[in-house]
């Protein structure tokens, strides 16, 4: 329909493609058009302006920073998988004129349904991949950005012609009708930037979470497991006794009747925080496969909580319900090891499975499970690797970081800081690769500062056979065992290496902090919190 190109009166916008050096103030860095709207007392639509969505931080230049080759956002191969930390796009959409005259009284109606929407327009253009952008001219990024090896700025007419003019919104996909929702009173205003750092802040430690009632593990021995409920209940009890001021939950499970609220509801809500989350987990894997792909709805829930709570506190850390922070050394409290850690932004915990311990577990079939009267932190209290753990055990670390210094953090990695986005203004020898050194990220000190224990689950599925494959005669050690068997003293040795009367081999390290001193006080807490 060629008359739906054409802008309906002449007031509508317009917008071409630009270089970096002749696009508006509030087009260099976009992604959307945002269309502000209400309705009258006929239902008749009422149009209150656009505005162009704005990111948190540049995008381009974090990329550009990051990469040690092309340093561009895509790849003409299509599946980015070395750009992922990119998955989830956090913009804003600042409000119009119109509707801040408006709103100055109230966003909501008679009935508390939002009174404004907006319509969200994605910015269509052809790709801008790095290399071909070089071809073309340089980078998007100026020079002041980027520096001695900037390249002459890209050129949109040798890259998409010289009347490359976006349609009208009424030609172009959208997403429709958003509502604009009030700021809850304990949450600070969204800011176009996340780098402002906040004033005083109520809390020092805060974590997020993201679970589900019901979840399916991954790989081929993936199974459906019901046990986030009594999980929840444990890790939300013993990570405020070791610090935690709020703990904020994201619930996938994305049911009614069967969700975590009544957990959540044990607590104060000066403590926990339930949301609800019923956002679909993507699979970008092909159909039927043993691993179903990368999980966006844990992404988005990262995000969401990071961006929304991290005014409220000086630190910030995302966890599942089978990772607990356990202070060590002299430490009773993490509160005191983010305060002792003053040349630090980013704290990193090195994590190694837990083994499943055979006195903390039952025969059931030809298998072992917890048993019923056993908490997790103590059952999977059995790390195959000695503290400190090894270099290895960094591939899925957490972390706690900073949350004024870490804008953007994809579960193992806090992907953009300040001191990436942080250039030297005017120099032109700066390194253009940046990596995060010491002592601003380092991992932490295991055995005097703080470790991680993960307790993830271990079922009757993973320890068939266990009889075989944990005896110290078995061949095929290489096919593993998880069932525990602590070493006595907690040390390994070359002679003494099985028990002699269950003839399982010996094969974990028992943490002591928690054995000693966590395991009765968190009892204790629980049967008090189920009176």
């Amino acid at each position: 329909a060629p008359n739906v190109w054409r802008s309906l009166t002449k007031a509508e916008p317009r917008y071409r493609l630009s270089d970096f050096n002749n696009a508006s103030e509030t087009g260099k860095f976009t992604r959307f058009i945002c269309k502000f709207h209400t309705s009258s007392s006929d239902e008749n639509r009422i149009e209150l302006g656009e505005t162009l969505s704005m990111y948190p931080f540049q995008y381009e230049l974090a990329a550009f920073r990051k990469s040690q080759s092309d340093g561009g956002l895509l790849s003409s191969k299509g599946k980015d998988n070395s750009k992922f930390w990119t998955s989830t796009l956090l913009f804003s959409c600042p409000l119009s004129e119109e509707v801040k005259g408006l709103a100055k009284t109230t966003v909501l109606g008679e009935d508390a349904r939002p009174l404004f929407h907006v319509d969200i327009i994605p910015i269509r253009t052809p790709p801008r991949f790095a290399k071909t952008t070089q071809t073309n001219g340089g980078y998007y990024l100026p020079k002041e950005l980027v520096g001695s090896i900037h390249k002459g700025s890209f050129d949109p007419l040798a890259a998409w012609g010289e009347k490359h003019v976006l349609p009208p919104v009424e030609a172009s996909g959208r997403w429709e009708n958003l509502p604009v929702c009030p700021v809850e009173s304990t949450i600070p205003p969204a800011a176009p930037s996340l780098l402002k750092v906040a004033a005083a802040k109520p809390h020092l430690l805060s974590a997020c979470l993201w679970a589900s009632a019901i979840y399916h593990t991954r790989g081929k021995d993936k199974e459906s497991l019901s046990d986030t409920k009594d999980r929840l209940l444990e890790w939300i009890e013993f990570h405020l006794m070791v610090g935690f001021d709020h703990i904020y939950v994201y619930d996938n499970s994305a049911d009614p009747v069967n969700n975590l609220k009544p957990i959540t509801d044990m607590f104060s809500s000066k403590e926990v925080t339930w949301i609800d989350w019923p956002h679909v987990v993507c699979n970008n894997n092909i159909p039927a496969h043993d691993n179903t792909g990368e999980r966006s709805s844990q992404y988005a829930a990262e995000n969401s909580c990071r961006t929304r709570y991290a005014p409220l506190t000086e630190w910030i850390a995302s966890f599942d319900t089978d990772e607990y922070l356990v202070p060590m050394g002299k430490h009773t409290s993490l509160r005191s090891v983010v305060e002792q850690a003053k040349d630090t932004n980013i704290l990193s915990f090195r994590s190694s499975r837990g083994k499943l311990r055979y006195g903390a577990s039952e025969q059931l079939h030809s298998g072992r499970e917890k048993l019923a009267n056993v908490t997790f932190l103590e059952a999977y209290n059995c790390d195959g690797s000695e503290s400190p753990r090894p270099e290895w055990a960094d591939r899925a670390r957490k972390q706690l970081y900073r949350a004024d210094y870490v804008p953007y953090h994809f579960v193992h990695y806090s992907t953009i800081t300040r001191g990436l986005l942080d250039i030297p203004r005017g120099e032109s020898n700066w390194m253009r690769y940046y990596e995060e050194p010491p002592p601003s990220q380092r991992i932490t000190d295991e055995l005097n500062e703080a470790t991680m224990i993960h307790a993830k689950t271990i079922t009757r599925g993973h320890t068939a056979g266990w009889k075989n494959r944990c005896r110290y005669d078995f061949k095929r050690k290489w096919l593993g065992c998880y069932v525990g068997l602590g070493w006595p003293n907690n040390t390994k040795s070359e002679t003494n290496t099985y028990d002699p009367i269950t003839e399982l081999d010996y094969n974990c390290f028992v943490n002591p902090n928690v054995e000693n001193y966590w395991i009765g006080r968190l009892n204790k807490a629980l049967k008090v919190r189920k009176r």
